[in-house]
């Protein structure tokens, strides 16, 4: 963390000095526990949850998530979604219990894409095991945590030759 305190110094018009000190604390990525620091990362926060009407489903996607108002991924059931929640340890904030509901998506993840060959990302990394959808393809992922208990999903470059890829109805079936 980084500590910076900031004085403001105004004059109003009749000569009068007035002085106000603020105090902000940053969280520099230095502060966050990336493994293998080459990695290139994205925060994630401000996602919303949208229950869509089954005519405006897109290839079947009931449930999609958004980043910034740009679409980040979809899923046809809710177990699914939950599954997802739950391994980025992310919570909504309402029930999405009607079609066409929306709802603000509580907390926030970092996705980590590694140049790493499959041995040596296995190798150095501890976590939850499991799927992630990486240019289109599901593809291996880890799941680790910052220092501050941020969820980090480590996934290998789609530009690795032998990242391995799932493309078994099972997979598909888990995770959209």
């Amino acid at each position: 963390m980084k500590t910076v305190i900031t004085t403001t110094t105004t004059i109003d018009a009749e000569g009068k000095i007035d002085t106000a000190t603020t105090t902000e604390e940053i969280r520099e990525p230095a502060d966050m526990y990336i493994p293998f620091q080459t990695a290139y990362t994205t925060r994630y926060d401000g996602l919303w949850a949208y229950r869509v009407q089954p005519e405006n489903a897109p290839f079947g996607y009931a449930y999609k998530v958004t980043s910034q108002a740009t679409a980040h991924t979809g899923f046809r059931t809710r177990e699914a979604l939950e599954r997802w929640l739950e391994e980025r340890d992310l919570v909504l904030a309402e029930s999405l219990s009607t079609v066409g509901s929306r709802c603000a998506i509580l907390g926030e993840y970092i996705s980590a894409s590694h140049m790493l060959q499959p041995g040596e990302f296995l190798s150095e990394l501890g976590g939850v095991v499991t799927a992630v959808m990486s240019n289109g393809d599901y593809t291996l992922a880890i799941i680790t945590e910052d220092h501050e208990g941020t969820r980090i999903v480590n996934y290998m470059n789609p530009n690795i030759k032998r990242r391995p890829v799932f493309s078994s109805p099972g997979t598909s079936a888990a995770y959209c």
